[in-house]
């Protein structure tokens, strides 16, 4: 879509993600670089090639990369950018709750 049509998503009234896809979401959004979120994933992809990923193992902590991803990729006025037009899917740990969440009031909150 950015190459063949970049209007499409330069004026979506909503950009909704999950998972990996609220990376690249957030970056439409936010204007930040497609390739480098690509380059990224796939760098980590790499690294984690053939690894256990999990919590406990350092390089497997994948909430960790997604944070610095995250930080190095967003604008200062993400919050901005993104709020109303960024949908994110989530489900809630305590209850299970599948989640939208559209809102944000800082950059903080964006990359939480």
């Amino acid at each position: 879509m950015r190459d063949r049509s970049p209007r499409v998503l330069q004026t979506a009234p909503k950009v909704m993600g999950a998972s990996a896809g609220s990376l690249v979401a957030a970056a439409v959004v936010c204007g930040s670089s497609l390739d480098m979120v690509r380059d990224e994933m796939l760098r980590f992809a790499r690294q984690m090639r053939g690894r256990v990923l999990g919590p406990l193992h350092p390089a497997g902590n994948v909430s960790v990369w997604i944070e610095r991803m995250l930080r190095l990729m967003l604008p200062a006025d993400a919050h901005i950018r993104a709020s109303g037009r960024l949908a994110i899917a989530m489900t809630r740990i305590p209850d299970g709750q599948n989640i939208m969440v559209s809102k944000f009031t800082s950059r903080e909150d964006v990359v939480q």
